[in-house]
């Protein structure tokens, strides 16, 4: 892991990247080379503001959910953005699976009028 930040280094140990890669309910376009390395989480985590435990983030196309799956060890709540709605219902179970309960999975197109659970 190529970052000097403890709570980045800590979140990607915590995330295993395999938890999202080896999954029969990914679809066939999903596969280990569009989901992002440790290392490249990382990085981008490194290079981004700050994150901080009280912040709450969106990621927009989710995908399998690894990167969302970091993030939520480092805030207070993610947002998760899948216009797919089989991919957004595979990483909802694979995150309940996980335990990571405060990811909250938006199943459309970020274009879209997002209606949130709760308010930010």
């Amino acid at each position: 892991m190529e970052t000097n930040h403890p709570r980045i280094r800590s979140a990607l140990r915590s995330i295993s990247r395999s938890d999202f890669i080896n999954g029969k309910d990914l679809p066939l376009s999903t596969t280990g080379h569009s989901i992002p390395r440790a290392e490249v989480v990382g990085l981008i985590l490194s290079i981004l503001p700050d994150i901080n435990p009280t912040d709450v983030v969106m990621h927009v196309g989710g995908g399998s959910g690894y990167f969302a799956a970091v993030l939520s060890k480092l805030t207070e709540r993610v947002l998760y953005v899948e216009q797919n709605t089989y991919v957004a219902e595979a990483a909802k179970e694979r995150f309940e699976r996980l335990g990571l309960t405060n990811i909250e999975v938006i199943p459309q197109s970020a274009e879209s009028n997002i209606e949130l659970d709760k308010p930010l």
